[in-house]
């Protein structure tokens, strides 16, 4: 890894290079202004971020999809601190949604620690780790980042390293903005053909808070998009120099752990992946199975802890209707179908249909929060690892399974869209 040296040149020729001094020859006096007051509070960050031996940040990031009324949003936090002259940290701490959660691969809390002499790379949850020499390019090294499921660190470094961000242009000043009840500086820029939004504090010197990243819309997109995802990165906690433990720069591992040449391939291997075809000439790639699959097949039984404490189990309700809706808080079509859910609960409940929303591997205390902001009286089921999720074949929230009396899945519902409640009623309707 290189050096981390302290940047005493201006911030436009060393971070974006040569792109930001082109002239903006057509560019009238108003966009000038704006130009150089953006470059102004950018120049005074990061001045003061390059006059630092260390430096800590907690980073969220979040990626809002929905496909066709099937979110599959992504929430992921990671601690990053870089120590010079070539000291490295970062561990995850959260992760949420996503097909990773889904698959039951969301206890990927990666540790990766570099210090000085070797890159360590472990999974407490899975207790591995591997070692290896440390990498004298920062290039060599975020390949080792990238060989992880770590959240996207390489902002905080590229500040704070030698190697910058390029392709960045047309910095402009967009004026104060508020978030959360807070005044910031809001600076736009491009990078390529991805938009981009800075939030900075209105502090001195001010503090990078937030980056939000537009794509530009695929035409030939394969999924079937209304809108580009939505994709954020907030940074909370900074803290420099001596605030940074030096202890995060640190590595041993506890005598359980296994040692292992990869910890990415030592996952993949537990994964229970198709089997290619036996005929040679038949397509390599199986398709994907999900919960559409079981539909007229006798659903899986199983039993889960409701909110109150006490047990629901599928079987005793053999001879009635029951509706299973899979959901999570962070899913926002989720959101929209809960209260449908509950409406149609109270409307066939006198005809022998149950209603139970299964939530995914939240907490008690999280679900219960969500029921009481948004005045919901249903009873969910706490799927707490998942495991009936990966019985029922769940690929995205919200999926709504109905069982039909004799205990065969009747039919299955991805998505919440504009007639999810039509489709439901029609689906039970049927069965009555």
């Amino acid at each position: 890894m290189c050096a981390l040296k302290r940047i005493p040149c201006p911030w436009f020729a060393m971070l974006l290079g040569a792109a930001l001094v082109t002239p903006f020859v057509a560019a009238g006096e108003e966009a000038a202004e704006a130009e150089a007051r953006a470059l102004e509070i950018v120049d005074e960050w990061l001045g003061h971020l390059h006059g630092r031996d260390a430096v800590q940040v907690r980073q969220t990031q979040s990626i809002e999809l929905t496909v066709a009324g099937v979110s599959l949003n992504l929430l992921e936090t990671a601690v990053v601190a870089v120590k010079r002259p070539d000291l490295l940290h970062v561990r995850k701490e959260k992760y949420e949604g996503g097909f990773l959660s889904l698959a039951g691969l969301d206890d990927m809390n990666t540790v990766v620690v570099v210090d000085g002499e070797h890159v360590h790379v472990a999974i407490p949850s899975r207790e591995i780790y591997s070692q290896d020499p440390q990498p004298e390019s920062h290039a060599a090294a975020m390949d080792v980042i990238t060989g992880t499921f770590l959240a996207d660190a390489f902002l905080v470094l590229d500040f704070f390293l030698e190697e910058r961000p390029h392709g960045v242009t047309d910095l402009r000043y967009e004026g104060e903005t508020e978030l959360e009840d807070e005044a910031f500086h809001r600076i736009s820029a491009k990078q390529e053909e991805t938009n981009l939004t800075f939030f900075f504090t209105q502090e001195e010197p001010p503090v990078l808070k937030r980056i939000e990243m537009e794509p530009p819309f695929p035409e030939d997109a394969p999924l079937a998009l209304e809108e580009m995802p939505e994709i954020r990165f907030t940074f909370e906690d900074w803290a420099f120099d001596e605030d940074v433990d030096d202890g995060l720069f640190q590595f041993e591992a506890p005598d359980a752990y296994e040692r292992v040449d990869s910890v990415l391939a030592a996952v993949l291997e537990d994964i229970d992946w198709p089997e290619a075809p036996a005929d040679p000439e038949a397509p390599m790639r199986q398709p994907m199975r999900g919960a559409e699959d079981l539909e007229g097949a006798p659903a899986p039984d199983f039993s889960l802890e409701l909110l109150d404490g006490s047990t629901m189990t599928l079987s005793d309700y053999q001879g009635g209707i029951v509706v299973l809706d899979f959901w999570a808080t962070w899913c926002p079509p989720c959101v929209r179908a809960m209260p449908i859910l509950e409406t149609v609960m109270n409307d066939y409940a006198d005809q022998g249909v149950a209603v139970y929303a299964i939530n995914l591997r939240e907490t008690t205390e999280q679900v219960e929060q969500f029921l009481t902001n948004h005045g919901l009286d249903l009873p969910v089921a706490m799927d707490r690892d998942g495991a009936v999720a990966g019985e029922y074949l769940i690929r995205a929230v919200p999926t709504t399974v109905i069982v039909d009396d004799q205990g065969v899945v009747a039919e299955v519902h991805v998505g919440a869209g504009p007639a999810y409640e039509d489709e439901l009623r029609e689906a039970l309707d049927s069965l009555l």
